[in-house]
């Protein structure tokens, strides 16, 4: 800008007025030459703020002016810096809720937890003691009906499928009327918990849901519950080439199958609200399902120096503890060992490792109605029971030695395995699932061998 000096005083430097300038008219500066001189009473001191011009001195030399940008910026300058201020602060706060918001809500979804439902696999009772729920309902054969515990229980744990529904073979379920088969079908129905479809499809979870529009059918599978027998004929139902190929039935991106995960959020809503797809689920008595998961990822012949055991310790102990388990020799892990470290990271949701998780947390089936939950221990009838409402009666789940993948017979060998107090963890561990899919809590003889290649797997 243009400048105008005033002389005050030798003493006092110089006065320099920029007309250019609208607040503050008049600003103070120092003035000093190039060459820093000092002519005569003059004393020139340069200001250390930005922006230079050109003066006369009052003897006619030329010097160097710095003017004090702070003291003369305009009022569009000062505007212009407030509204910055005010994106910076708006972007701070921006920040601040939206962490809060992720570390609230997104980041336990993100880890496959569900801000609505209750994942501990302690179950929620308030008051009630375990020995009382081991005392209630679920706990002998023949409940006690008007028990208050009973309905404590049941009020605590959801609804459940009852442990009299009808007990029928292959031919019987195939040859029933159709009134006699809707009946039998709606005995083995299970309603949501808590019916939310929105916070169903917002759960990371409900995306392990296999779905086929064609058949009108979705399936959540649960590992240890014959999930490689059921890949297997989906993915020959589907039309994939290589349904033999296990590794690939596996492998989501690559299967063949159709599964929700694909689907965005429009999409899955409109799936989930359909009312001609049939929700089916096969589960298994918690205590020779965590037996199988030993027998078949922990036991001999289980390579203890492969990645998925070092991830299965990893899981249960922690990275640390993994890598002193790799110094000491890999020592394989023992039934009791197994079972009381499950125990101790049962306040540990971040532990439950897709095998062991309860059966009612796959695919957050809580929070929506399932048409028909079918027993391991019956899956012949059962699985016909799915054929025949899918309209494919003459279908049969492949057997393991069909699909060649070998089962651990784990039903027949609980009496081997499972003490009283190993007992007693998983039935604490698993209470809402012994509730839930109708399972007593006592621990049931062993089932007979029976390796014949024709009847159905029980791991």
């Amino acid at each position: 800008p243009h400048v105008q000096v005033s002389p005050l005083t030798p003493q006092a430097g110089w006065m320099a007025t920029s007309p250019s300038l609208s607040s503050p008219p008049v600003v103070g500066v120092s003035l000093q030459s190039s060459a820093a001189v000092t002519n005569g009473n003059a004393n020139y001191s340069r200001m250390k703020r930005p922006g230079t011009t050109t003066a006369m001195g009052p003897f006619g030399e030329r010097a160097s002016v710095e003017i004090s940008r702070d003291l003369s910026r305009s009022a569009d300058e000062m505007r212009s810096q407030s509204a910055h201020k005010v994106l910076i602060n708006a972007s701070l706060v921006i920040a601040t809720v939206t962490t809060v918001f992720g570390i609230a809500f997104l980041g336990p979804m993100a880890s496959g937890l569900d801000p609505y439902v209750d994942f501990s696999a302690k179950p929620d009772v308030g008051s009630i003691s375990l020995p009382e729920i081991e005392e209630s309902l679920y706990e002998s054969s023949e409940p006690s009906v008007g028990s208050s515990s009973e309905h404590r229980v049941n009020a605590s744990l959801g609804p459940s499928i009852s442990r009299k529904y009808s007990v029928r073979t292959r031919e019987q379920v195939l040859s029933m009327s159709n009134e006699d088969f809707q009946a039998y079908l709606s005995e083995r129905r299970l309603p949501s918990q808590n019916h939310d479809m929105n916070s169903f499809i917002l759960t990371p979870r409900s995306r392990e849901l296999i779905y086929n529009k064609r058949l009108n059918l979705m399936f959540c599978p649960s590992a240890r519950v014959a999930s490689a027998s059921w890949l297997y004929l989906l993915r020959k139902l589907a039309g994939v080439g290589d349904y033999m190929n296990l590794e690939t039935a596996y492998d989501k991106q690559n299967s063949g199958l159709r599964y929700v995960a694909n689907l965005d959020f429009e999409k899955m809503d409109d799936l989930f609200r359909r009312k001609d797809m049939f929700l089916f689920q096969f589960v298994r008595n918690p205590y020779s399902r965590i037996l199988s998961v030993y027998l078949s990822n922990l036991a001999p012949p289980a390579d203890v120096t492969s990645a998925e055991y070092t991830a299965i310790v990893e899981y249960l102990y922690g990275k640390k503890a993994v890598l002193q388990w790799v110094r000491d020799g890999r020592k394989r892990l023992d039934f009791r060992t197994f079972v009381q470290k499950l125990g101790e990271n049962n306040n540990h949701p971040f532990k439950l490792h897709a095998l062991w998780q309860p059966q009612h947390m796959d695919c957050v089936l809580e929070l929506i109605d399932i048409d028909f939950v079918g027993r391991l221990e019956h899956v012949e009838a059962d699985s016909a029971a799915v054929f025949r409402k899918l309209g494919i009666p003459e279908e049969r789940l492949p057997t393991p030695d069909t699909i060649n993948f070998p089962g651990s017979d784990a039903a027949s060998r609980l009496s081997q395995f499972y003490t009283p107090d190993l007992a007693r963890i998983v039935r604490h561990l698993y209470a809402r699932d012994f509730h839930r899919f109708g399972y007593s809590t006592e621990l049931p003889p062993d089932a007979p061998r029976n390796p014949s290649a024709a009847a159905p797997s029980t791991s």
